[in-house]
């Protein structure tokens, strides 16, 4: 992770450098519906239903000719899901004796520090098309379910913090300044048998 940390952080210095004359600075904010999909190839499976969040954050806009910029951003995220998990047979014990738990209903709240690295390409004056990689990294992670003791959830696995993901975007620009944009992210390193998957619609101002 400190590897992949330093790299990023030596292609921004090196983009810095490249654009100081071509840079643009701004913010940007909106929505998201964030959920995951699930890995079922064993006995256990489990299914995700979408919930809205919010994203938040700045970016810089590196232009590298009349068609082409990258665009290096920083974004807080707040991503939750609703989920069921079947077929778990977890022993337990209640009124009445032991007895076995096979489905549960919970939630996941999460909330990721990102690292878009979009080359946005200019489709005309108004649509920009762009696609990168994302670096992400859960700053908190909590699962809750209705039936599962502390002691239970205590055994999930929650040190999967690093993410690696793909985004694809398509901008509109309102104005030189403003622009909205509908971003769809896949995250291509399973976390806890799932993968991310998020859709983002934001608006964005450059100073």
């Amino acid at each position: 992770m400190k590897r992949t940390l330093l790299l990023i952080g030596i292609t921004l210095f090196t983009l810095a450098s490249y654009g100081q004359k071509k840079t643009d600075f701004g913010i940007k904010g909106g929505l998201n519906y964030s959920s995951f999909v699930g890995n079922n190839d064993n006995e256990i499976s489990t299914y995700y239903k979408g919930k809205v969040g919010f994203h938040i954050g700045a970016f810089f806009s590196f232009k590298v000719n009349e068609k082409l910029s990258i665009r290096p951003e920083i974004l807080y995220s707040k991503q939750d899901s609703d989920l069921i998990i079947n077929n778990l047979r977890i022993l337990t014990y209640g009124v009445g004796g032991m007895f076995y738990i096979n489905t549960v209903e919970g939630n996941i709240k999460e909330s990721m520090l990102y690292i878009p690295i979009i080359l946005e390409y200019k489709l005309n004056e108004k649509l920009n098309f762009g696609a990168g990689p994302q670096f992400g990294y859960s700053l908190n992670r909590e699962f809750k379910f209705e039936k599962l003791s502390k002691e239970v959830l205590s055994l999930i696995d929650n040190s999967e913090n690093f993410e690696i993901g793909i985004g694809l975007e398509l901008e509109y620009l309102l104005t030189a300044n403003y622009g909205i944009s509908l971003r769809y992210n896949f995250g291509i390193i399973e976390r806890q048998n799932s993968n991310t998957s998020v859709i983002q619609l934001g608006m964005n101002y450059k100073f």
